[in-house]
C-alpha cells in the first residue's frame, strides 16, 4: 500500500518538471524566460485595452461635446435677458457699430460692454471680424466673431448660430474679461428662449435698449435699437452702414465704407495745405468753387469746407488766407 503522502507526491512532480526545465538547451531556457517576466505585463495590458475599449463604447453619449447652454441647463445658470424702451440707458457715447461677414451681421445704434467693472464700446476702426462658414459637415451652424483692441487690452464678442428648415437663432454668446493678463472667456447661456431668433432670411430687431447679463454677473452687453441676422449670403448681404462718423486729427470726419467691412474710411494726410478743400494736394480753382459755396456759412462742419483759420465761419478773412494760398 502506497502510503506516501499527497503532498510529498506534488512535490515529486515538480522537481521533476524543474529537472526538465534544467535540461533544455539554452536559447529555450531563455525565450522561456523572457516569457515568464513578460506574461504578467502583457496579461495586465490586454485587459486595459479591453477596459478602455468597453468604456468607450459605453460611454459614447456621455463623451459627446456639451455646449455653453447644455452646460448651463446642467447648471442652471443662464445669462438674463432685458429689453427695455428706448433711452432706457445712458451709454457714455453713441457708438454705433455694423459687424458684417458673409454668413451674419450685426448691427446697433448704439454698444457697450462692461467687464468686470470697465467698459469698452468697441470705439474704433481695426476690428477682426469672422465667421465661421457653415459647411458640408454643419450646414445648420455659424458664428460671427468679433476682436478688437481698447483699454490696451483685447476684448471679444462670439455669437454662435444655430438653424433648422425654417428659423435660425442664438443662445450661446461669449466675451472675454478684463482682470487677466491672458484674457478668459465670460459666458452667456439663454434659456428657453434665444437671444436673438428670426425666420430665415429674416433679421431680429429690437427697438430699444437691450442689456444682457451673464450668469455669473462678470459682464453686461448693452445694445441700443440691434438688428441681427445669421446664415445670409453675400447676395443677401445689402446692410448699410451705420451713419455715425470719426473725426481726424485735423478735424475732418470720415464716414464708414461699406466695401470694407463697414470700417471707418482713413484719415486725411495732415501735412496738406489748410485751403486744400478737397484733399488733393492743390489749392486751385476746385477748392475756389468750395469757398464760394461755402462762403456766409457758420459752425464746425465747414471746418474743411472753407474755413481756413477755424473761427467756424467763412468769411473774408478766409478769403484772403485762399488768395495768398492759391497757386
Amino acid at each position: 500500500m502506497d502510503t506516501t503522502p499527497k503532498l510529498n507526491h506534488s512535490k515529486s512532480k515538480f522537481l521533476v518538471a524543474v529537472e526538465k526545465i534544467r535540461q533544455l538547451p539554452p536559447k529555450q531556457l531563455i525565450t522561456l524566460a523572457l516569457l515568464a517576466a513578460f506574461l504578467p505585463m502583457l496579461v495586465t495590458a490586454a485587459l486595459h485595452q479591453f477596459f478602455i475599449d468597453s468604456q468607450a463604447v459605453n460611454d459614447t453619449p456621455q463623451l459627446a461635446f456639451q455646449s455653453d447652454s447644455q452646460l448651463a441647463a446642467e447648471s442652471n445658470s443662464f445669462a438674463t435677458i432685458e429689453t427695455l424702451p428706448p433711452d432706457s440707458v445712458q451709454y457714455q457715447t453713441d457708438n454705433p457699430i455694423v459687424w458684417k461677414t458673409e454668413h451674419t451681421y450685426l448691427q446697433a445704434d448704439s454698444f457697450m460692454i462692461e467687464s468686470e467693472g470697465e467698459v469698452f464700446v468697441g470705439n474704433t476702426d481695426k476690428f477682426l471680424i469672422h465667421s465661421d462658414p457653415p459647411t458640408s459637415g454643419d450646414q445648420n451652424y455659424t458664428t460671427l466673431e468679433v476682436a478688437w483692441t481698447e483699454n490696451d487690452q483685447e476684448m471679444r464678442f462670439y455669437a454662435y448660430f444655430y438653424k433648422d428648415s425654417n428659423t435660425w437663432w442664438t443662445n450661446e454668446l461669449r466675451t472675454y474679461d478684463s482682470v487677466n493678463l491672458n484674457p478668459e472667456w465670460i459666458f452667456f447661456a439663454a434659456d428657453e428662449v434665444p437671444f436673438f431668433k428670426g425666420n430665415l432670411g429674416q433679421p431680429y430687431s429690437h427697438q430699444g435698449d437691450m442689456i444682457l447679463t451673464s450668469a455669473d454677473e462678470r459682464s453686461k452687453i448693452f445694445f441700443k435699437n440691434i438688428k441681427v441676422e445669421a446664415f445670409t449670403s453675400e447676395s443677401e448681404s445689402d446692410i448699410v452702414c451705420a451713419a455715425d462718423v470719426k473725426i481726424c486729427p485735423d478735424g475732418s470726419s470720415v464716414s464708414r465704407d461699406p466695401q470694407n467691412n463697414c470700417i471707418f474710411r482713413p484719415c486725411p494726410p495732415t501735412n496738406l495745405p489748410p485751403a486744400d478743400f478737397n484733399q488733393d494736394g492743390l489749392v486751385d480753382l476746385f477748392d475756389y468753387h468750395i469757398l464760394v459755396v461755402n462762403y456766409g456759412a457758420t459752425g464746425s462742419y465747414y471746418r474743411l469746407r472753407g474755413d481756413i483759420n477755424q473761427d467756424e465761419k467763412v468769411d473774408i478773412m478766409d478769403f484772403n488766407l485762399f488768395v495768398n494760398a492759391f497757386k
